[in-house]
């Protein structure tokens, strides 16, 4: 039977190697989260840029008028916001509707 002082040797050894396994794990998931942070922030440049061009076709397919009519209903509702009880209602659910089925017509 080895003596007390020759298990906590042991034993301290052991945790040794399992902090040492854990710092290289440790170095590769952070290596691996810099990569994600990377590719998150290349995607989100595209995402941007796909926005932009959506607003600019967008703009381009309905004229300057309808859009600038959108832009001041838009700008109505965000000064003049609707109460709670059309809120309940639905209204706020039915101007949205309109006004996808008004882009996808593209009126």
């Amino acid at each position: 039977m080895r003596s007390t002082e020759e298990k906590l040797r042991a034993k301290v050894e052991e945790l040794y190697e399992e902090n040492r396994r854990l710092d290289v794990e440790l170095y590769e998931k952070e290596f691996e989260c810099e990569d994600l942070r990377s590719q998150n922030e290349v995607l989100e440049d595209r995402v941007a840029a796909l926005e932009e061009q959506a607003v600019q076709k967008t703009a381009c397919a309905v004229g300057p008028e309808v859009l600038l009519d959108r832009i001041r209903d838009y700008v109505e509702w965000v000064q003049n916001p609707p109460t709670s009880d059309q809120v309940t209602s639905g209204v706020i659910a039915q101007a949205l509707f309109e006004g996808i089925e008004r882009g996808v017509r593209g009126v």
